[in-house]
């Protein structure tokens, strides 16, 4: 079984492979195009300056025909390679997300191969004594796994390379983790300092989870104080996701719930 840690440092540098091979490709393509432009000017500049050289005027009609010609065959390649490109950044696009999500899948078996470490964040468990320095590395390594993996799903739905409605399931998945309370302590309290790893974009949105949920814990929202504390946590759901949703203007986000908390 691969570790978060690893599986992480393998999507990072896909990621890497994935732009470097859009350059290229992109580069190689334009390359190409001009090359042939090149070539089909040069041919008829000669053809044009033997022409007036020699006053053989009755060829105009020829040259004409021809400099339509390559403008046609110029105008053909540019909308070829745009084509041609624009389909490639699909697949890579698709492939990209492919790798994301069965990296998520990765994660999911690591808790089930380790439930003592996943249970000390999803199911609540204790947290390590500071003293414990193995354990508590462990923890800290895991959920920095996890985050990582969110990193990558906000920055590619930043960059608009996530779909929409994709990337509204992972923020439920967001909205999960800033619920649990060993993790909103170690966010807030055990390791604050963890926060500057991740881009602002993410920091904004766990910040924003985590302080909606410790506001329910201490009573101090009004949703806190409903006969129907599930109804109220749904709410904060909603909230959540309406939060993200004006960050990324993303409606997929913003209607991915009805009023009750239910998913759509």
């Amino acid at each position: 079984m691969k570790s978060p840690h690893k599986t992480n440092k393998e999507i990072a540098r896909s990621w890497q492979e994935y732009h470097e091979a859009i350059l290229t490709i992109t580069f190689v393509r334009w390359l190409i195009g001009l090359a042939i432009l090149m070539i089909a000017f040069v041919v008829i500049a000669s053809t044009a300056a033997k022409t007036i050289v020699s006053s053989d005027f009755t060829n105009a009609s020829i040259l004409v025909i021809q400099i339509v010609g390559v403008a046609v065959a110029a105008i053909m390649i540019v909308f070829t390679i745009v084509d041609l490109q624009t389909r490639t950044y699909r697949t890579l696009r698709r492939q990209n997300y492919m790798r994301l999500e069965l990296e998520s899948i990765a994660l999911f078996q690591f808790d089930i191969a380790n439930t003592e470490l996943a249970a000390q964040i999803w199911a609540d468990r204790p947290l390590p004594d500071r003293s414990d320095h193995v354990a508590a590395i462990r923890v800290q390594q895991y959920v920095s796994s996890i985050l990582n993996l969110f990193e990558i799903a906000v920055r590619s739905r930043r960059i608009d390379e996530m779909p929409h409605d994709a990337f509204a399931s992972w923020v439920i998945w967001i909205a999960e983790l800033c619920s649990r309370p060993n993790f909103q302590t170690i966010w807030t309290e055990r390791y604050p300092d963890m926060r500057w790893n991740y881009i602002s974009e993410l920091r904004q949105l766990i910040d924003f989870g985590v302080s909606l949920h410790l506001e329910l814990g201490n009573g101090s929202t009004e949703s806190a104080v409903a006969a129907d504390l599930e109804s109220a946590s749904h709410a904060l759901v909603v909230s959540f996701f309406s939060f993200a949703a004006d960050m990324f203007r993303c409606d997929e986000i913003r209607h991915w719930f009805d009023e009750s908390g239910k998913q759509i």
